[in-house]
């Protein structure tokens, strides 16, 4: 199973574009969080498992095109019970989807190492247009990418109608390279 997972989770990063002009980076760390809230209270969580690509990384962001994944099995809230649920067909389904995905289709300067990405970012069998807003700043030997931004749970099909569940997930973005 994990053989099948990395199969399906390298050719997805064939398909996305490696190939002549274009740099794969390289991590140093990063952290994909996310919150819900669910009775009131504040619910966070991880995601793991990031792969992705900077294509023209040697020029400003606004010339890049960014595309990743992460892996829907490494989501992780802390809560085994939770963590089980989760997985399920009614919310991530991670058997028949097994990864998250997004790409850029625009990235505009907002002013000084701040960056609008207008991305199709697909959950499952649903790809939406989502806006997020980053900031970006080039180290000597690091560079640090960072951002936020809010998605409708439901516009993913990730669980049902809820009167204890918010429905906008907060998600928050670090990386550094």
């Amino acid at each position: 199973m994990k053989n099948l997972r990395l199969t399906i989770l390298f050719i997805l990063v064939l398909s996305l574009g490696y190939g002549i002009g274009e740099a794969q980076n390289k991590v140093k760390s990063y952290a994909i969080r996310f919150e819900a809230k669910n009775l009131g209270f504040k619910v966070p969580g991880s995601v793991s498992g990031l792969i992705y690509n900077i294509q023209h990384a040697e020029l400003s962001p606004e010339f890049w095109k960014i595309s990743g994944t992460v892996d829907t099995k490494t989501l992780n809230t802390g809560n085994h019970s939770r963590d089980h649920h989760l997985s399920e067909s009614d919310y991530f389904d991670v058997e028949h989807f097994p990864i998250m995905k997004m790409e850029s289709t625009q990235i505009k300067p907002l002013g000084k190492n701040r960056f609008l990405g207008t991305f199709n970012l697909s959950i499952k069998d649903k790809t939406k247009i989502i806006q997020i807003p980053f900031g970006y700043e080039k180290g000597l030997e690091l560079s640090n990418i960072q951002g936020e931004f809010k998605i409708n749970r439901r516009d993913f099909n990730i669980g049902g109608k809820s009167l204890i569940l918010s429905d906008s997930i907060l998600v928050k973005i670090k990386i550094e390279l």
